[in-house]
């Protein structure tokens, strides 16, 4: 399977702040990420009822600050109706 690069944000709200330019953070050519999809319960479609995806990731991402933020052991699980 062929790499891929998509460019993707981070949220930071967890000290709770009104969300801004200071804590959303962004990959680019510089600082980039990796997602691995560790399971997918059938075709990966929105009109599918019960859809599951699951996987890991790692990132770094910079805010309009500079700020640099780096996550080596994400993991989400996705489902939407």
């Amino acid at each position: 399977m062929a790499n891929t690069t998509y460019y993707g944000f981070f949220q930071d709200n967890s000290n709770g702040t009104i969300p801004g330019n200071s804590n959303l953070y962004q990959t680019n050519d510089i600082y980039k990420g990796i997602v691995n999809i560790k399971f997918a319960n059938g075709s990966i479609n929105p009109l599918r009822g019960s859809t599951i995806v699951a996987g890991t990731f790692e990132m770094e991402a910079v805010n309009a600050n500079g700020q640099i933020i780096k996550i080596t052991d994400g993991r989400f699980d996705i489902a939407w109706p």
